[in-house]
Formats: structure tokens, C-alpha cells, sequence
């Protein structure tokens, strides 16, 4: 799956490769000429338009009207496909929503079975769960667009303020943020979260018995890497974040009161 824009800019560029391909009297070919023509007099063209788009979209790469063949294009294509592939990385490293896809990433020491995600555009196990809810719940828990309150509180509404991430309180303890790792490993609070934790732990173990040494060394955050790392999970993994995620709609989200955590300038 390729961002939109980077796949329009893809697809026009491949359509120049195939104008530069064709004979110089076709009326095709012809158009294309115009457009160069245009372009170097600084008139508006669709050559000019996708000068601009390139220079927004990959910046380190050029398009000299001047140089245009079949092979230059061909590594301009390239060149874009790298671009995006960059952008997306710069994305999920720089941005508090990727940390998930992070810890996909995770190299984990010690524990063998585990498969990182090396490809950033690839196709992902989990989107071949079977049932629609849980292989939903988990590409929401994957893309960070869920009912938690490090997610929701992230948002300003009309009644109320954008909250900061250390006020995003868990609705059922009040006390840890309602993240991720926090609803789905450490919360004790919530009703039904501890037995439907421990069979859900124990059902890993029984899949993965190679987890059972290394588990108890690893922090939390090094757990939840490794669930996410074994494909031969997802389907349980999704069921299980799916009845998490259900837990924690059926009650209203917490927002602290603004003066716990407002100060006025």
C-alpha cells in the first residue's frame, strides 16, 4: 500500500515513460512537447505541475526537461518509490501514533520465533485474521486509532480541551495513563481484564512454550513486542485486544478537571 499522493506522482510518471516512448508523430508524444514548451517559457503545463509535486513530495530529487529519456525516467521512478518509503519511516519514528508499529520493529535478544517487521510496505499477517472485529481491533491497536484515552484525549471537542498525554488517565483506576501497554499488560482495575489477561497468557504460553524463559526477564514493553512479532498469534492476539478495546468502551472515557492540570499563562 502506497500513500496517495506518492502513488498519483508514481503513476504520472510511468505515463511521461510511455509518451517518451512513443514516435515522435504521434499526436500524444506531440502534446508532451507542448508542455515542455510551456514550461520553459514559465507558462502553466502538466510538465510544470509535476515539477512542483516532485519537488514537494521528494525534495532531493529533480526533473530536468531538458535530459528526458525512457532510463532517467525509470530512476526517477525509483528515486520517488525511496522518497516514500523515507517519508513513511521518518513518520512512525518521529510520531507518538507509531509506536506500536515500533515495537513490531523491535529486535528482541533471547527470544527465538520472533519476525520483525523488516518491510515498511508489505502486507501484514494480521490482515488475514478471519473474523472482521478482532482483525480490526488490531489493525486499530497497530495504526493508534482507538477508544483509549491517549488516543481520544489527543483531540480537542467543542466542550473540551486538547488533554497532555500525562493527563490521559485510565477510566477504570485513575491513577497509570490509558495507554496501550497499560490496558493491555499492567491494568488490574478494570472488570473482567485480570482472568481475561491470565487465559490469554496462558493460552501464549501454550503456543509459544519459547516464551516461557524469556518472559519474565522482559519488561512490558519488550512483551508486547513479542506478541506482535509471531504470526502464528495474530488470531488469538486480535481476539484478545478486541474484548480489551470492548472493556474499555463500555465506559466513559476519564477527563481529568481542568484545574488539576491547566495552568494559566
Amino acid at each position: 500500500m502506497v500513500p496517495l499522493y506518492h502513488r498519483r506522482l508514481i503513476l504520472a510518471l510511468r505515463y511521461l515513460r510511455y509518451l517518451l516512448s512513443l514516435p515522435e508523430d504521434y499526436y500524444a508524444y506531440l502534446t508532451l512537447q507542448k508542455s515542455l514548451a510551456l514550461r520553459r517559457s514559465h507558462l502553466s503545463s502538466w510538465f510544470g505541475d509535476m515539477q512542483r509535486v516532485l519537488a514537494r513530495l521528494a525534495p532531493t530529487v529533480h526533473i530536468d526537461y531538458d535530459t528526458l529519456s525512457e532510463p532517467i525516467v525509470t530512476e526517477l521512478i525509483i528515486a520517488v518509490e525511496r522518497a516514500c518509503l523515507d517519508s513513511i519511516n521518518d513518520e512512525i519514528n518521529s510520531k507518538t501514533k507509531g509506536a506500536i508499529l515500533r515495537l513490531a520493529m523491535r529486535y528482541i535478544p533471547g527470544v527465538h520465533g520472533l519476525q520483525p517487521q523488516q518491510m515498511t510496505l508489505a502486507r501484514r499477517a494480521y490482515l488475514s485474521v478471519l473474523i472482521p472485529a478482532h482483525r480490526k481491533a488490531l489493525t486499530c491497536l497497530f495504526l493508534s486509532s482507538h477508544v483509549l484515552a491517549v488516543e481520544v484525549l489527543r483531540w480537542s471537542e467543542r466542550y473540551r480541551p486538547r488533554i497532555p498525554r500525562d493527563w490521559r488517565l485510565c477510566r477504570y483506576c485513575k491513577i497509570a495513563m490509558e495507554d496501550e501497554m497499560h490496558c493491555l499488560l499492567r491494568c488490574t482495575i478494570a472488570p473482567g481484564l485480570v482472568e481475561l489477561h491470565g487465559l490469554f497468557l496462558a493460552d501464549i504460553h501454550a503456543a509459544c512454550p519459547m516464551l516461557g524463559d524469556a518472559w519474565n526477564c522482559l519488561d512490558d514493553e519488550d512483551r508486547l513486542a513479542c506478541l506482535l512479532q509471531l504470526p502464528t498469534l495474530d488470531s488469538r492476539l486480535a481476539q484478545y485486544v478486541h474484548h480489551v478495546l470492548e472493556i474499555f468502551r463500555a465506559a466513559p472515557v476519564y477527563v481529568p478537571p481542568l484545574s488539576l492540570w491547566y495552568t494559566p499563562l
